[in-house]
């Protein structure tokens, strides 16, 4: 048989779910294909559910890319592939033979069967091959490597701008939301083409021999990642990758029309909140006509940073102030400490020129030009830190400043982006490992960060929620009646807490994952799966348990519950 022979023989398929018939065939005492330890494939049997219920799966059976031409596998196993190596943390490309490729049960729930897990997908390679050296499979890490750099930046654009619209769709966003602009700087090897990536300084601190530490300019290549996060899911609603040398205040209006373009008619961008970097006048004034909110720190050397402060230390404006308690320490040991925060807003200043649109930028020195107004909120005090009469910090905004504290507030959650998105985003994702020293490796690796990010964010408010029992199991033929009662119909969402993760992070969420698969396994027969925790599983396969009556009963209802017989 030769590879073209060979390979029309290979039929991947995504096993359903049927918890019934897996059961019956155990009770039954079929042939079970395979038995595993249930593990990490319990978080990818939950994902997979969430991505066919708001129909990302099937999102991802349609897609396709120019490059990808010769179809050893359709392209859905290659991404679910990849974004599973995301999903587990897998460190390297080598690694995935070792993690990811010897975990059948997570392997079997992506599509692949003994025979592939096995044989592999091709003999490719195999003439060249040393004596005694067993071939890869399914297939080896650099398959996945160059199926990535077959990407355009388009292409791997379009699988996060997809599920964005899916998830909107769903009604998985609120209604109105706030969101956060940032870039962060994704370095490559000094290998990596020149051509093909920016170059910029940067300050990076170092120790020298006698431990002293200094900041030094230092020259880094790669790309720039900018992203606009929905701060209260954690969802990134739009991105955009360019040369690191690039400043993101050119791409503002750009990302915020995507993002809404994404979440369509289903939700509203009303504020957006950023950094120094993205400052920028006439973008202001866009963002403003487009009726979205925005809160920015002003820079120290602008004249409309002077005349904030210069009011503010007059006594003018709306001066309000606020004490939060804070408490420290344990037991006996805890104290209490009074946080207070003062803030002065102040209206209709007309000395930030650039705040126009941009045909107008080149008029701001002529007599009868008309400045527009914008408002500020200067900081006095912050968490009882005094800056005097006139301030320190200041912030512009189009928004009302009556209550200064309400666009405070707002800017207050911009450090969401920095500190969970880029910062997980690198140390639980591996956003910064790049897969192969080709730019549309790094497009296609970066935009399936996100999109499993995304996945991930979404799935766990989808499952605080309490909607997830709601899903049709991926894809079951049928459900638990006592495990899935079927939901009255309802069009008012759901209202969300303020923080649907309670602080938990992307690593202690795996760790409990781990902790409550530990005494389940999962079992495949024929084309379905099915997963069991270990005392179901001896009563199916008719383990001879020494029980009480109360046990006896619970057998009784574990049997009716996969509807099977009880009675001998």
């Amino acid at each position: 048989m030769n590879e073209a022979q060979a390979n029309s023989t290979i039929t991947l398929r995504l096993a359903t779910r049927d918890d019934r018939r897996v059961a019956w065939a155990i009770h039954e005492r079929q042939e079970i294909d395979s038995l595993h330890t249930l593990d990490s494939a319990g978080l990818l049997d939950g994902l997979l559910v969430f991505m066919n219920d708001i129909g990302f799966m099937d999102a991802l059976n349609r897609f396709n890319i120019i490059g990808y031409k010769r179809m050893i596998l359709p392209l859905v196993h290659f991404i679910l592939t990849y974004m599973t190596k995301i999903l587990l943390d897998i460190p390297s490309m080598n690694a995935l033979p070792e993690i990811l490729f010897a975990n059948c049960a997570a392997m079997e729930l992506l599509g692949f069967n003994a025979q592939v897990l096995k044989d592999g997908i091709c003999n490719r390679g195999h003439h060249s091959r040393k004596a005694g050296k067993k071939k890869p499979t399914p297939f080896s890490p650099q398959t996945v490597a160059n199926v990535l750099a077959r990407f355009s930046l388009e292409e791997a654009e379009a699988l996060l701008d997809n599920l964005i619209s899916l998830i909107a769709r769903n009604a998985l966003l609120d209604e109105e939301l706030s969101v956060i602009i940032d870039a962060t700087d994704l370095i490559v090897p000094d290998s990596f083409p020149e051509d093909a990536c920016g170059a910029a300084t940067r300050k990076q601190k170092v120790t020298d021999k006698h431990g002293r530490t200094q900041e030094v300019e230092v020259l880094v290549r790669g790309f720039k990642l900018i992203t606009v996060l929905w701060q209260k899911g954690r969802i990134p609603l739009a991105a955009k990758i360019v040369k690191i040398n690039e400043h993101e205040s050119n791409y503002t209006l750009d990302l915020i029309r995507k993002a809404q373009e994404n979440i369509g008619p289903h939700a509203r961008i009303v504020r957006l909140v950023f950094d120094k970097g993205f400052l920028d006048g006439p973008t202001l004034y866009e963002l403003d006509k487009m009726h979205i909110g925005f809160v920015v720190p002003a820079k120290d050397n602008m004249r409309v940073t002077s005349d904030a402060r210069s009011i503010a230390a007059s006594g003018e404006g709306h001066i309000a102030t606020r004490t939060t308690e804070v408490s420290h320490g344990y037991g006996s040991e805890k104290t209490t400490e009074r946080l207070l925060t003062e803030l002065v807003g102040i209206e209709g200043l007309c000395t930030y020129d650039q705040y126009c649109p941009g045909e107008e930028v080149s008029h701001i020195l002529r007599k009868d030009y008309v400045p527009q107004p914008i408002n500020a909120v200067v900081v006095r005090k912050w968490n009882n830190r005094d800056f005097g009469p006139s301030g320190k910090t200041v912030f512009l905004t189009n928004e009302q400043v009556t209550d200064p504290f309400v666009p405070f507030d707002g800017y207050d959650e911009r450090s969401t982006i920095e500190n969970l998105l880029h910062r997980e985003g690198k140390q639980a994702f591996g956003l910064g490992i790049i897969p192969k020293k080709h730019p549309n490796a790094v497009y296609a690796h970066v935009y399936m960060v996100l999109t499993t990010f995304a996945l991930v964010q979404a799935y766990r408010a989808y499952q605080e929620r309490e909607r997830d029992q709601d899903a049709e199991l991926w894809p079951t033929n049928k459900t638990l009646d006592e495990d899935s009662p079927e939901p009255a119909p309802s069009t008012k969402r759901p209202t969300r807490k303020a923080d649907p993760f309670h602080g938990i992070g992307m690593a202690r969420w795996r760790r409990q994952l781990s902790r409550d698969n530990m005494d389940k396994v999962i079992v495949f027969y024929q084309d379905s799966y099915g997963i069991f925790n270990l005392t179901e599983l001896g009563i199916l396969s008719g383990m001879r348990l020494k029980a009480s009556r109360e046990d006896r009963e619970s057998t009784a209802r574990i049997l009716e519950r996969y509807g099977i017989d009880p009675s001998p």
